[in-house]
């Protein structure tokens, strides 16, 4: 198979990515996947797009985990405003859940500067694993039992 080849470059002088229309669709597909998994699972802002844009572009860990964050922020701000707005309420207890959401995000954007960003990587693949090893153990409990 194939190595796929960086298709969204970052200007070293601006810091910006080019925007070339292969850039675009790049992005664009990374976009349109992490939303539909994000409305189908509940899941594709961290999930996908690390992986994705780390793949198909130059830009640092770092800058890529800033662009999850502030996706996964403006995902949830949406859904959550969208939510009460349709007449939702939203209990004590998820207010809470909230709160530590938004509280151990700006912790770890503030502690993320500190870390190389080759050990982020690891640090993301080996969660991403752990879920996927308890996701799939969640799974076929009942067929175990």
């Amino acid at each position: 198979m194939g190595q796929f080849s960086i298709s969204a470059n970052i200007n070293p002088s601006t810091g910006r990515f080019q925007w070339t229309s292969r850039c675009f669709v790049s992005l664009s597909t990374i976009g349109g996947i992490s939303g539909l998994f994000s409305g189908m699972l509940g899941l594709g802002g961290g999930f996908i797009i690390v992986p994705g844009v780390r793949q198909f572009s130059n830009l640092s860990m770092h800058g890529t985990v800033a662009t999850a964050l502030a996706v996964i922020a403006f995902i949830s701000v949406g859904t959550v405003t969208a939510f009460l707005l349709a007449g939702g309420v939203i209990e004590s207890s998820a207010w809470r859940f909230i709160g530590a959401a938004v509280a151990g995000m700006l912790v770890g954007r503030t502690l993320a500067p500190k870390v190389p960003g080759s050990l982020l990587q690891i640090v993301f693949s080996l969660l991403v694993c752990v879920a996927a090893v308890m996701l799939l153990v969640k799974t076929l409990m009942p067929f175990l039992q």
